[in-house]
């Protein structure tokens, strides 16, 4: 089975509950690795630039600096994160302006469990190193990997 390096992800959300929900969530996702939180959008900021994580997962209704205006400031700093937001308040427009700001995805909270797996693997694909040993395994039907040029913000 392919792998890949853990997934430093910095949560962030105003919601304790949430948080440690997805905490105990995320224990179970394999190669997930929480490397800190923040509740708002200002600590998101500060905490993404000393954690360097690989993942932003960001509340976008958030006190003090919604999700999207932290996700343009992570951006602003130049760190190579990627940032996936996510909402209860779910609509084509919000989803529409996330990703044409430059979210790497944006999913419900209602169906993070689903749908967060699915664009992990997409914006996460395993090393090369272990496509190549899985190739030489696997039936040539079965070598070649996904493609994942397509746009994970669907999810």
């Amino acid at each position: 089975m392919a792998t890949r390096p853990p997934i430093r992800t910095l949560l962030v959300d105003d919601n304790s509950v949430f948080c440690e929900d997805f905490r105990h969530y995320a224990q179970g996702l394999p190669g997930v690795e929480i490397v800190g939180e923040a509740g708002d959008g200002f600590m998101a900021v500060k905490r993404a630039a000393v954690l360097q994580p690989d993942l932003v997962l960001m509340d976008f209704g958030l006190p003090h600096l919604n999700g999207l205006e932290a996700m343009r400031k992570i951006r602003q700093t130049g760190t190579p994160v990627r940032i996936i937001i996510i909402t209860a308040h779910v609509s084509n427009e919000l989803q529409s302006l996330c990703l044409a700001e430059g979210a790497d995805g944006y999913i419900s909270k209602f169906q993070l469990c689903e749908d967060l797996p699915r664009l992990l693997e997409v914006l996460f694909p395993p090393t090369a190193d272990s496509r190549v040993q899985v190739a030489r395994i696997a039936p040539a039907s079965h070598a070649s990997p996904k493609n994942t040029s397509g746009p994970a913000g669907g999810l």
